[in-house]
């Protein structure tokens, strides 16, 4: 996302967002609906991208806030500056009417989609022509900066998470998409203990067989 893009977001969302620059405000200076709402989103995008708070303080804050900070925000207690919102909006990828309206365009939505259709193109196609695993390098890369998560195209591609790893050159970015399969995979291994589990409870159950429902039929019983 530009940062022209950004700016016209701030810009066409300012009617709802009354928040001086460069400094955040208590739920009791902005509508508390709003304030909610906006944390709402920040917990939202973070959860779908599967980081923790000191991920994000990591990579996007810069040293301008603090763990406890964006913990504020994400419960709604607070509200961030529009200079913030505007550095949150890049690291996730969506504009800044989004995070304050719910605004989303659907041209970003398209963009998003277009990435994943890339990069799941170019690293099949560069599995049987190895002169163009340069570009599948770069779609991979630029899909996960748009948030689509390492597990996604691991499956549509058929190539392994940790392989695909491999082609990731900013180290901070192959951390956190690893971090993103290591939560998916274990996500998915519970899923399946879960069943399994269902699946013995079941077999163990006692079960009443015809002989027995025969012969506590009261169409059985004897005549004394």
């Amino acid at each position: 996302m530009s940062a022209c893009e950004v700016s016209t977001s701030a810009s066409s969302c300012g009617s709802a967002w009354r928040v001086r620059e460069g400094a955040d405000r208590t739920v009791g200076d902005v509508d508390t609906r709003i304030a909610g709402a906006v944390g709402g989103r920040l917990r939202s995008l973070r959860s779908r991208r599967r980081l923790t708070l000191a991920q994000v303080v990591a990579a996007a804050s810069g040293g301008s806030f603090t763990l406890s900070t964006l913990g504020s925000w994400e419960r709604g207690d607070r509200v961030p500056s529009i200079d913030t919102l505007v550095q949150l909006a890049r690291f996730y990828q969506v504009t800044v009417g989004y995070l304050v309206a719910g605004e989303d365009s659907p041209a970003q939505r398209a963009t998003a989609t277009s990435l994943h259709a890339d990069a799941v193109g170019l690293l099949i196609a560069a599995r049987f022509h190895p002169d163009i695993e340069r570009d599948a390098r770069a779609a991979l890369i630029t899909a996960l900066h748009a948030g689509i998560p390492l597990w996604d195209l691991a499956l549509e591609t058929g190539r392994s998470g940790l392989e695909l790893a491999t082609l990731i050159d900013d180290d901070q970015l192959r951390r956190r998409a690893l971090e993103t399969e290591l939560a998916s995979a274990c996500d998915y291994a519970a899923r399946v203990r879960a069943a399994v589990r269902a699946v013995r409870s079941q077999a163990q159950a006692p079960s009443t067989t015809l002989e027995d429902s025969a012969r506590h039929s009261p169409q059985h019983t004897e005549v004394s």
